[in-house]
């Protein structure tokens, strides 16, 4: 009876480290099969050629605005490319050009409105007093109002206060257009200014102010691109 008693907790003890390691064995399948069933991502940076990497670099209260091309370096350094506005509204997509001609019209409908262009900006006047100046950004139109952000507090047109800049002291809001919506809310707030200004000249015919597409080595021939390196 001893002997059996024996032999059978032996029984037990073998059979409960045999199961102990069926287990981890069980698990570590488990884990390197999921380990397996991964699939990275293959790493494609390194393989893109340097002729189709272009960073842009707006710095949009900065004068010497440029935009820096990897496919052009030179000696190690980057060349520097300064783009006006003409040359940012030959570049822009087709979209942004109808939305700045709709806004252009609309501007120039009314009686004694103008415009003043400068390398960087396009501005509105009325009786030489501003009412809107234009940057264009791609797909983005920055409309800069004679307006104070602050008189629309709570309201749907949500302007950005950009006061603080010197540069921005006669048209001192700012709203981003980039859809319909924004394009007819700007429409509003320039009726706002001019209302007991002026009026719309019912006589006035629009005209096609959307600029064709061109390369940039055709800008900087124009003049419309600078070239910092020079």
């Amino acid at each position: 009876m001893t002997q059996l008693y024996f032999n059978q907790g032996t029984l037990n003890m073998v059979m409960g480290i045999l199961g102990g390691i069926v287990i981890i064995l069980f698990i570590y399948i488990i884990i390197s099969r999921k380990k397996q069933s991964i699939v990275r991502e293959p790493n494609h940076e390194n393989n893109i050629s340097r002729t189709e990497i272009e960073t842009k670099t707006i710095a949009e209260d900065n004068l010497n605005e440029t935009v820096l091309s990897d496919g052009d370096e030179k000696q190690g350094l980057f060349i520097k490319y300064n783009y006006g506005f003409q040359a940012r509204l030959h570049q822009a997509p087709e979209l942004t050009k109808e939305r700045y001609n709709e806004l252009k019209n609309y501007l120039l409908s009314y009686k004694d409105v103008d415009t003043r262009n400068s390398w960087k900006y396009e501005r509105f006047m009325y009786k030489n007093k501003p009412i809107v100046k234009l940057w264009i950004h791609g797909e983005n139109i920055k409309v800069y109002f004679n307006h104070k952000a602050e008189d629309f507090t709570d309201t749907k047109y949500k302007l950005e206060d950009v006061s603080y800049a010197k540069m921005h002291e006669t048209t001192p809001s700012l709203l981003v257009v980039n859809g319909p919506r924004l394009l007819e809310y700007t429409k509003e707030l320039i009726d706002i200014y001019l209302e007991n200004k002026t009026y719309k000249d019912l006589e006035y015919i629009p005209n096609d102010y959307k600029l064709p597409f061109l390369s940039r080595e055709k800008l900087i021939e124009l003049g419309l691109v600078k070239d910092n390196s020079k």
